[in-house]
């Protein structure tokens, strides 16, 4: 079940959504933590402007299943992180462990990154994840707590 979890790090990202269990090929790709990381992953990409990118298109429909499209865009934008220096590439969303935005040292969690983007690029959106009515209800309960 995905939570909302305090973390340190940044000030401009007091808290972040995260998964509760790993998201991605052979994982336990629970449904409120897919469509977690599909909202993250569409609302980014909508507003990415980032040359970085391989490919814009199509953006991960929200549908609550881990499927090809998910699975891509997880290692598409790890591979961005990649390119900075600030990230893994390993095609699995993992959950923040240790209340940090980073794992190591300049080395982003995906699921943080993710996060951090849509505060930035769109603060409005950030701020009611947890009322949107496109998301589930599990989902919109679990990330209140």
């Amino acid at each position: 079940m995905a939570c909302r979890i305090e973390v340190s790090g940044d000030a401009r990202l007091p808290f972040i959504y995260s998964v509760s269990a790993h998201v991605g090929p052979g994982q336990a790709n629970q449904p409120d933590d897919v469509e977690l990381v599909q909202f993250l992953m569409a609302e980014t990409l909508k507003r990415q402007t980032s040359s970085n990118l391989r490919i814009r298109s199509p953006v991960p429909q929200v549908t609550r299943a881990f499927d090809l499209m998910t699975g891509f865009w997880i290692y598409e934008l790890e591979n961005v992180l990649v390119s900075k220096l600030e990230g893994q590439l390993d095609g699995i969303v993992s959950p923040v462990r240790g209340h940090r935005l980073h794992f190591a040292e300049g080395k982003y969690w995906l699921i943080a990154a993710l996060n951090l983007q849509i505060k930035l690029v769109a603060p409005t959106v950030f701020a009611g994840i947890p009322d949107n009515p496109q998301l589930s209800a599990t989902l919109r309960a679990s990330i209140r707590r």
